[in-house]
């Protein structure tokens, strides 16, 4: 999926979103580790993007944020922090080598613990305001076709761009 930040810039306001009481978004400036629990909570077992734990977590997370595994993490990526100053939520924006749609400015990660509702659109429509800011001229995305998340990307002005499908043997 991808957005036209040129077309269809995202508004200014959504670069200080409604958040739930007691939470707040950050840049995205911890180490993975501190990323790893929630995401690993957002994608239990039986989720369509389920991984092995958190130890996996980790790792994809810590090639995300050091820019190893698609490219240097960008400026528009944000965590959210839970009142407990624990990561309870986190946006990757990663710049990717090619041309949107298929390259370019990609969200790597979206992800917000299950005890954390409502952060997920506030952390989408940061990302999309502050790249929208930073003169990207698009956001990129790839989403499970079963991830309810994609109806919540579609409302956000991202369109379908390739149909993928992966078998395991």
């Amino acid at each position: 999926m991808t957005r036209d930040l040129r077309r269809d810039p995202a508004p200014d306001a959504w670069l200080a979103p409604a958040l739930p009481a007691g939470f707040r978004l950050t840049p995205a400036d911890r180490p993975a580790v501190d990323l790893a629990a929630a995401s690993a909570a957002a994608y239990p077992p039986g989720h369509p993007d389920h991984q092995a734990g958190p130890e996996q977590e980790e790792r994809e997370l810590d090639a995300l944020l050091s820019g190893r595994l698609l490219g240097p993490l960008l400026p528009c990526s944000a965590l959210a922090i839970a009142p407990d100053g624990a990561v309870a939520g986190a946006v990757l924006v990663n710049a990717s080598d090619g041309e949107p749609p298929f390259g370019g400015p990609w969200i790597s990660q979206l992800f917000r613990h299950p005890d954390a509702p409502g952060l997920g659109v506030p952390l989408l429509r940061r990302a999309l305001a502050g790249a929208t800011r930073d003169g990207l001229a698009a956001v990129g995305l790839a989403v499970t076709h079963t991830n309810p998340a994609r109806v919540r990307y579609a409302e956000h002005g991202f369109t379908e761009v390739m149909e993928s499908l992966s078998v395991d043997l």
